[in-house]
């Protein structure tokens, strides 16, 4: 049966893994401004798999381990510096880390509530007037869904674009903008397509990875692709069934728009008509160009390579994992490189390995008992090296 297990150094190849999966999905979709529907629908299937990944960090018990003598064995020893002594062990530096990325997380998490809240508070409902004239055009956009929905629509007058927020109840923000009946029928179209293609609840996804893993800045550059990926799904999917007329329009709305728009700063869970994510000429592309246009063999080819290679190196990231691998400096080979029952032993550790103690001191974790370690004498626990080492003191060390 196999089972799953979590380290420090599954944690770090699985970051490591998963960092180079995100550069590849950030040059395939920055490799220049026209990028076609089948690769928005690719892109999207390799961003799945690596946000998949980011909330999976384990590795399976049947993982090959690849020693790494390279930066591993440094952090290593590093977290398992000894600080201070508390009570019958001792602070080290991995917790200090630990606490860090914690309270970062929950400060960010405190922070993404208040920005919300500020941000609920400054919506306001429709005039009467204005409801009256808005109602038909949005139940026109509804008609296209057979599933039913209930959506609220306020104004705003501290956005510049039109935006969608609320996994349950939800709510299309319109700006202080004068738009036009064509312009709200795309504005619709649009917000509606995202609730109903489940982008909110991506983006809510994406937001919980960006809280976890605030200190990685290329979990942050995925969620600029997330966002850029989805705008362009949700314009192919708006914009499919529209005459060559209806999609200049909806192009000059987007215009409009990011004319209007200027730089500020937004709560999370929305999805707006415009982006930071993805730029114009992109999304002109993909609406005006797109329509019946046939993948070619160089989009093929970028997409069997990306493929490929993020296939692969997720297969890899559950397939093998680094371990740090110690050897000893050459000056101190003659005192140290000689192994024996006096001055070493074994001590079987929770993830089925090693760890291997040299005079009272960890040193480092091996997976099998090989011939050089055969003579050490071999503990199920401390208690056990406590009672046969007597000057033995618990080097307690992180999971590796």
């Amino acid at each position: 049966m196999i089972h799953l297990e979590f380290s420090f150094t599954s944690f770090f190849t699985m970051i490591l893994f998963s960092n180079v999966i995100i550069i590849i999905i950030w040059l395939f979709l920055k490799k220049n401004k026209n990028v076609d529907p089948i690769e928005i629908n690719f892109a999207l299937f390799l961003i799945a798999i690596v946000i998949i990944r980011l909330f999976v960090p384990i590795e399976l018990d049947i993982a090959n381990t690849v020693d790494c003598t390279f930066l591993l064995p440094d952090m290593v020893s590093f977290m398992n510096f000894r600080l201070v002594p508390i009570s019958n062990s001792y602070l080290y530096v991995y917790h200090i880390l630990y606490t860090v990325m914690m309270t970062g997380t929950l400060i960010g998490f405190i922070r993404s509530l208040i920005i919300f809240q500020k941000f609920k508070s400054s919506i306001c409902q429709l005039p009467a007037e204005m409801h009256s004239r808005i109602q038909p055009i949005l139940q026109k956009v509804l008609k296209k869904y057979s599933k039913p929905g209930h959506f609220t629509i306020m104004l705003s007058s501290t956005i510049t674009t039109p935006l969608i927020f609320g996994l349950k109840k939800p709510t299309i923000v319109l700006p202080d903008l004068d738009f036009s009946d064509d312009e709200l029928f795309h504005v619709f179209s649009h917000e509606v397509r995202h609730y109903y293609n489940h982008d909110l609840l991506v983006k809510f996804v994406m937001e919980s990875l960006c809280l976890l893993y605030w200190w990685n800045p290329l979990v942050l550059l995925l969620k600029k692709q997330v966002s850029r990926a989805l705008e362009l799904h949700t314009d192919i999917m708006t914009t499919k069934s529209m005459s060559e007329l209806e999609r200049i329009n909806y192009m000059e709305c987007l215009l409009k728009t990011a004319n209007y728009r200027r730089k500020i700063r937004q709560g999370n869970l929305m999805s707006t008509l415009n982006s930071d994510g993805c730029t114009l000429k992109q999304r002109y592309h993909i609406v005006m160009d797109c329509r019946n246009s046939k993948p070619t063999n160089k989009n093929m080819k970028s997409i069997f390579l990306a493929g490929t290679l993020v296939l692969t190196l997720t297969i890899f990231s559950f397939s093998f994992v680094f371990k740090p691998y110690y050897f000893l400096p050459e000056n101190e080979a003659t005192v140290l490189v000689e192994l024996t029952a006096e001055n070493a032993y074994l001590i079987k550790n929770d993830e089925n390995n090693f760890d291997l103690h040299l005079n009272g001191e960890y040193f480092s974790t091996i997976n099998e008992i090989k011939e050089s370690y055969s003579n050490l004498p071999v503990y199920e626990n401390f208690s056990e090296v406590q009672k046969n080492e007597g000057n033995y003191e618990n080097p307690i060390r992180i999971s590796q």
